[in-house]
């Protein structure tokens, strides 16, 4: 309920959100992913 509120303001606004999850679900409606590995950013 909270998240698609924040999508829904994201998209109406065209501003970008930084979301830090360790829901794959909840990943996978995102526009980009990016993971941390051994430290490193990487393009999910």
């Amino acid at each position: 309920l909270v998240f698609g509120e924040l999508l829904r303001v994201v998209r109406h606004e065209n501003i970008g959100a930084l979301i830090a999850t360790h829901n794959p679900d909840l990943a996978a409606r995102m526009d980009r992913v990016v993971m941390l590995r051994d430290g490193h950013l990487v393009d999910g």
